[in-house]
């Protein structure tokens, strides 16, 4: 009966999932720190969520979901990405950049110093690995 009900419907994606969980957030937030104006905003995000899960107007809530991606999850994944790879390094390589153009290059670890070349502007210079 429910998955009639769906049939022509949106239904969950990554731009009503991450509403949903600003909105647990956000709830939390008002729940520890006694503030109640946070309560309405949480709920009115836990409305747009269903109502985007429930809407039949595909084509709009897929151009949502596709700017929502392209222009905040996609870059804040790849921030998140490179910052947990510069803190904790990837297996055997280190992270440098550029004295030049600042061009982010991959030198081996434990290798002493090593001489490098920016593939970008072709500046030589040593680093220490």
């Amino acid at each position: 009966m429910f998955k009639d009900f769906m049939k022509g419907r949106h239904g969950v994606d990554e731009y009503s999932v991450f509403l949903t969980w600003v909105a647990i957030i956000l709830l939390a937030v008002a729940l520890i720190f006694n503030l109640e104006f946070l309560n309405t905003f949480t709920l009115i995000l836990v409305i747009w969520a269903y109502y985007r899960v429930f809407s039949k107007n595909l084509i709009k809530r897929n151009s949502e979901n596709y700017r929502f991606l392209a222009t905040f999850w996609n870059p804040l994944k790849k921030n998140l990405r490179k910052f947990k790879r510069h803190t904790f390094g990837e297996k055997g390589y280190k992270y440098v950049y550029c004295k030049n153009c600042n061009q982010e290059l991959r030198v081996p670890k434990h290798k002493g110093k090593v001489k490098v070349r920016c593939p970008k502007c072709k500046e030589k210079f040593e680093v220490r690995t």
